[in-house]
């Protein structure tokens, strides 16, 4: 094929997507444009109709992420700081007693969840 539009301007104009009379004049006369047209009709009549099917909504996430965040950061504001170290407490001692602290609240939590089963 020698012409530029076989492959471009006339398979818009076949497809619909490209409305130009002019178009039209120079398929009527031009045998490259009109082999691409036959090429392409053969394969499209040889191709089943295509349901049409309509895309699924689209869920919208960004307001639950929003939620998600401003839960996150308010648990991090509320979350209640380890008990204060001495200065002169060595560093495993100190972690020892973060640990102990946070087994505390671990426990209260289940006797509190065990005491109410509403909870759950």
């Amino acid at each position: 094929m020698t012409c530029p539009h076989a492959s471009t301007t006339t398979l818009r104009w076949l497809y619909g997507d490209l409305d130009d009379d002019g178009h039209t004049a120079h398929i009527a006369g031009c045998a490259d444009c009109q082999a691409a047209c036959e090429a392409h009709l053969d394969v499209l009549g040889a191709m089943p109709a295509a349901p049409v099917t309509r895309p699924a909504p689209r869920r919208r996430l960004l307001p639950a992420a929003i939620a998600l965040a401003a839960a996150a950061v308010a648990l991090f504001a509320l979350w209640p700081a380890p008990p204060p170290v001495p200065a002169d407490t060595p560093p495993q001692a100190s972690i020892d007693a973060r640990l102990d602290a946070i087994d505390d609240a671990l426990v209260s939590l289940q006797l509190e969840l065990a005491l109410d089963p509403e909870v759950l």
